[in-house]
């Protein structure tokens, strides 16, 4: 019987000290900036490993204060997770700690989505709780629209609105290019680059692909989606050129990361990440050795408010041209295999940025942030 008590024991206590292992993840703010809802990026296998996870069995992360905060697993379109993910907010100079460990997470709310829209032609058209954006594929193509743009659809809701959208446009007849309470598509792409695309940069001219031809989602939310399209083969001077974009949007971001790689371009070529210039329009700021361009697009109607891009590099580019072939351009040497990493995405006076001048300071904050990272450790 004394055996029995203690084998009840030293299992109720074994497995008390289980369920209380945790990963300690903590992160140094080294610069002055407030580093509010940034994304925190962790290995999966390295948290895994030190809980000892049980197969079926959920992870919760737990803020400096001890209440859960919202994460997501990331898969990067593998079979096995990648990453855990979640937003952190670490102030001027200072540092915090976060706790990852087992147990039964809180329902989430879902701040990023993104789906291909086939009814409407193959649209792949995706959000965050700030902003929305989109691109175009096949379907669109053989109507004899073609393009490789980005696209802005500004919202002022931290709701999605991608499927309430297009359901109201293609079946009610409620145009979203009218801002029907949480925001419009008042941006025009066309043959150009749109609000941000890159493209080869050859003899002082961009070469544009055609639309993409095959996309996969990657991830889809509740914190990230992702997804990677390919576009067909195209002349780049006597090189046949192919592309490749991998996107991703963090919630609560106005920007992009992309990663757009090009197979077969002569090595140091040039390539250009633009923002198609409206109507002549000349409010622009950019700075080469801080890597980003901001533009502000021309007001058409003033009910409808100002739209603002940006593109933004992390590292310094070769050149900026406030005019190059209808665009204001981000010049840089082609990364070859690696890909070239930048970020574009949008701004809108109605939520968020009541002025360029805000914008503006967004941006710079921005490109700041990339160029002094959060520094993350975990221990246990």
């Amino acid at each position: 019987m004394k055996n029995l008590f203690v084998a009840l024991f030293l299992a109720l206590f074994l497995g008390a000290c289980s369920a209380e292992k945790a990963v300690l993840v903590t992160i140094n703010n080294n610069s002055t900036l407030i580093r509010s809802n940034e994304m925190i990026e962790i290995g999966y296998d390295s948290v895994v490993s030190v809980l000892t996870l049980p197969a079926g069995k959920s992870i919760v992360v737990e803020g400096p204060n001890g209440k859960q905060v919202p994460y997501q697993i990331v898969y990067e379109g593998k079979k096995e997770p990648q990453k855990i993910i979640f937003l952190a907010t670490i102030g001027s100079k200072g540092n915090a700690t976060y706790k990852i460990k087992q147990g039964t997470p809180e329902p989430m709310k879902c701040k990023a989505y993104g789906r291909i829209v086939k009814e409407r032609k193959d649209d792949i058209c995706w959000e965050n709780d700030r902003i929305a954006f989109r691109t175009y594929g096949p379907a669109l193509e053989a109507t004899g629209e073609i393009t490789n743009a980005y696209d802005i659809w500004v919202k002022r809701t931290k709701d999605t609105v991608i499927n309430k959208r297009y359901r109201k446009e293609l079946v009610d007849h409620i145009s979203y290019h009218k801002d029907n309470g949480d925001g419009m598509d008042n941006y025009t792409a066309g043959r150009t680059l749109g609000a941000g695309a890159m493209a080869p940069y050859f003899n002082d001219t961009i070469v544009l692909a055609k639309n993409w031809i095959t996309c996969e989602l990657l991830d889809n939310g509740p914190l990230r989606i992702s997804f990677r399209m390919t576009y067909a083969p195209f002349q780049v001077g006597e090189n046949l050129v192919e592309e490749t974009r991998f996107i991703s949007l963090d919630a609560g971001s106005q920007l992009n990361k992309v990663i757009d790689t090009y197979k077969n371009l002569p090595e140091g070529a040039l390539v250009a990440a633009g923002i198609v210039k409206h109507q002549g329009m000349d409010e622009f700021m950019a700075e080469s050795n801080g890597g980003y361009a901001c533009y502000a697009d021309p007001i058409v109607n003033p009910e409808d408010g100002q739209t603002f891009i940006a593109t933004v590099f992390p590292h310094p580019v070769k050149e900026i041209k406030a005019e190059a072939c209808g665009h204001c351009l981000s010049i840089t040497n082609d990364k070859g295999e690696a890909g070239n990493v930048y970020y574009f995405g949008a701004g809108w006076t109605k939520w968020g940025f009541e002025d360029s001048a805000k914008w503006y300071e967004y941006v710079q904050n921005f490109s700041e942030r990339l160029r002094s990272p959060l520094v993350v450790s975990i221990s246990k």
